[in-house]
């Protein structure tokens, strides 16, 4: 009985692991490619589609602790939000990650890449 309950709650648990796994690759931000967001670093403008079900309140909401960084332009039937830095410093850009954080975003498309925020930060914000 005893090695019942454990394998029940060993199968419950890599359950939930699992599930937990999906839902955070659903939550991807797609950038327009690696060629854009190189010359990102120096326009300090930046486009991204964000995950579905981000709305334009939400954007809104979660974008006003930067705006001494950033400015953002939301379009709710694309999904699209364009980011454009205030001062495109090394350090203001680093607001980004946690803007599209903010947005339940956990990677980002780069072309046919999936790359975590860690990676988005040390390949296109440095």
């Amino acid at each position: 009985m005893k090695r019942l309950l454990y394998t029940l709650v060993l199968l419950v648990g890599f359950g939930s692991v699992a599930m937990a796994q999906a839902d955070r690759r659903a939550n991807i931000t797609i950038s327009e490619g690696n060629t854009e967001l190189l010359a990102s670093k120096t326009s300090g403008e930046y486009t991204f589609t964000l995950p579905e079900g981000i709305t334009g309140e939400d954007v809104a909401n979660k974008s006003k602790y930067y705006t001494s960084s950033m400015t953002v332009v939301f379009d709710e039937s694309t999904q699209v939000a364009q980011l454009t830095m205030v001062d495109n410093t090394v350090q203001s850009r680093y607001v980004i990650p946690r803007f599209l954080t903010a947005c339940g975003t956990h990677n980002i498309r780069v072309d046919d890449t999936l790359i975590t925020i860690d990676e988005f930060i040390e390949d296109y914000l440095k």
